[in-house]
């Protein structure tokens, strides 16, 4: 998805290509944003790689929907990943906290 600026919004978070078809299961050294990693992930566990770009996808259409941006709001050493999308829920419940326009753009 992209802008009027042509400036990429949404993108494959790219991971699940990496991924053996064998054997979905890996374990790799965490990297990126901390907030759009699945719990597993940011842990250091072995994780399904399809399914943490599901999770990352869905920490993304969460903050298109509610226009809130989890990183600038949360990011901190104290929260878990878990925690800082808990947060964002909390903040964006109830219909008066989502976006209307979002739905336009997905």
């Amino acid at each position: 998805m992209l802008d009027n600026s042509l400036m990429a919004k949404l993108s494959d978070f790219g991971l699940a290509t990496l991924c053996d078809e064998e054997d979905p299961f890996m374990t790799i050294e965490a990297k990126g944003s901390r907030v759009y990693m699945a719990p597993e992930y940011s842990m250091g566990k072995a994780i399904n790689i399809v399914k943490a770009d599901v999770y990352s996808f869905g920490v993304v259409l969460l903050e298109i929907v509610s226009g809130t941006e989890i990183v600038s709001e949360t990011v901190s050493e104290e929260y878990t990943p878990t925690q800082e999308v808990e947060f964002l829920l909390d903040k964006v419940s109830g219909s008066d906290r989502i976006n209307p326009l979002s739905f336009f753009f997905l």
